[in-house]
């Protein structure tokens, strides 16, 4: 997973993940870059932190990377999908990859986009 160069965001060793080397994927994702994420979406506007959290994510989703796209399924989408909320302040900013995975992930998991498409 390419690492994001987001300022805002503690360090990992801020995190208490500093075992000498960098977190996994799932631990990044999970415990510095998620924090942040649903910080930013409590504002209940689309901030540049989001923004730009949605053109990583796209990014992700284009890698072809199973494992990374997988950390995005379970650490972002498994918690977005049932906030619709917080899903329709971000959907705007989300790439066309990243609506098809989320699309993918609803269906499966059986959460209904309907609004969102309105």
């Amino acid at each position: 997973m390419v690492c994001p160069d987001f300022p805002e965001l503690k360090s990992w060793r801020e995190t208490g993940l500093d075992s000498g080397d960098p977190p996994s994927n799932y631990a990044f994702v999970g415990f510095v870059f998620k924090p942040q994420f649903k910080q930013e979406l409590e504002k209940g506007a689309l901030t540049d932190f989001l923004a730009r959290s949605a053109e990583f994510i796209e990014q992700v989703c284009r890698s072809g990377d199973a494992e990374a796209v997988n950390v995005i399924w379970i650490k972002i989408f498994e918690w977005l999908l049932p906030r619709p909320t917080e899903l329709r302040i971000l959907w705007p900013a989300l790439g066309e990859k990243t609506k098809l995975h989320i699309k993918d992930a609803a269906s499966r998991w059986a959460y209904s986009l309907d609004k969102l498409e309105k």
